[in-house]
């Protein structure tokens, strides 16, 4: 499970590097949990002030879309395909529109590329931020309970 940048993290690293040792971990997960991720850049401004944070992160503005999420999984081959565990996307009620749209666009690919939809489900109430403060308080945790029942799911 990765949120946000985590989740980012957590995908990259099923799908790279391609070596024998990445393909033994990916044959031993049985789920992925990916909470609110950037999954693509395609259609980030870079007037943005973060935009050079995010080029930075993948190595350069030129780099960002061939290694995001939805890069890496458009250019993984049928094999890596074929291992891919099943998939819970999650996003919060209150994200950002531009998060949402990114997380619509990776579900669609997701289902386009692999032939299988992933689960997906809603923070109801939350933020970007909330869902993981909320756990233990009593308030605001039905998503994890959701994701508990997922988790059980054969």
């Amino acid at each position: 499970m990765g949120h946000s940048a985590g989740a980012v993290h957590a995908f990259a690293s099923i799908l790279l590097p391609q070596t024998p040792k990445a393909t033994s971990l990916l044959l031993n997960i049985t789920g992925l949990i990916l909470h609110a991720g950037a999954h693509h850049w395609e259609d980030l401004d870079p007037s943005l002030p973060f935009f050079g944070i995010v080029a930075q992160h993948y190595g350069g503005a030129e780099h960002m879309n061939e290694r995001s999420s939805l890069g890496l999984l458009r250019d993984a081959s049928a094999a890596t395909l074929e291992m891919l565990p099943r998939i819970l996307l999650i996003v919060a009620e209150k994200e950002p529109g531009w998060l949402l749209k990114g997380n619509d666009d990776f579900e669609t690919a997701l289902k386009t590329i692999t032939g299988k939809k992933p689960a997906s489900l809603v923070a109801l109430g939350h933020n970007h931020i909330s869902p993981n403060w909320a756990l233990s308080s009593g308030q605001g945790e039905s998503w994890a309970e959701d994701v508990i029942a997922w988790m059980k799911l054969e």
